[in-house]
């Protein structure tokens, strides 16, 4: 059974950490936040985790004009990718979504980096919101105070919940419908989308 109290936790960014560490009282360093945002910009084919960065890097420091020299070493504390190598020392890893965009990409990104690292998926579990109240959907953890987190806080779906689902259309496909620039997606990081394309299927059934 997942213990929070002990697990290390993902989340999409700072104001989400913020709010689930004051919901479960978790130290500093129990808290991974996304710090790509991967909802724009390109997705490089490589199993190079380095030629990943430097191409989002390169992009990222184009659309930040005010941070023309960005790196992610800024996050260096804190960052997923900047502590990938904590995946594999954890032993339990709880991600955190809501139903908007960019939560579910990093939920498609937490199984890129399982995947290019070889790590174990059973030690994974993600806990998603889909609604708050019936009328209410949840698009990010952020919009939650730590209050509703406590409250609402969904039970997680573990590896044998959303492994083996049927597969979904890929999320690689509408997100190709109204984007106006060219991409190309990782094998893997599309199998991602489609994983948890398919444990939101089992969800809503």
């Amino acid at each position: 059974m997942l213990d929070l109290n002990q697990a290390m936790h993902i989340v999409g960014g700072a104001s989400e950490a913020g709010c689930l560490k004051r919901a479960l009282h978790l130290s500093h360093d129990q808290v991974l936040i996304n710090e790509d945002p991967l909802s724009c910009g390109p997705a490089p084919a490589t199993a190079d985790l380095g030629v990943w960065r430097s191409a989002r890097e390169r992009y990222l420091s184009k659309i930040f004009v005010e941070w023309p020299d960005f790196s992610f070493r800024e996050y260096v504390d804190i960052g997923l990718l900047m502590n990938a190598e904590r995946l594999d020392q954890e032993q339990a890893i709880a991600v955190w979504a809501g139903l908007g965009l960019p939560d579910q990409l990093l939920l498609a990104w937490v199984v890129f980096l399982f995947d290019r690292l070889n790590l174990d998926l059973s030690k994974l579990a993600i806990i998603q919101f889909e609604k708050l109240r019936p009328a209410q959907y949840v698009l990010s953890l952020g919009e939650l105070s730590p209050e509703n987190i406590r409250k609402y806080r969904p039970a997680p779906l573990c590896r044998d919940m959303w492994l083996g689902a049927v597969p979904c259309p890929s999320l690689t496909e509408p997100l190709a419908s109204c984007s106006t620039d060219t991409r190309t997606f990782d094998p893997a990081l599309e199998s991602g989308m489609n994983v948890f394309s398919a444990a939101h299927w089992i969800r809503a059934r």
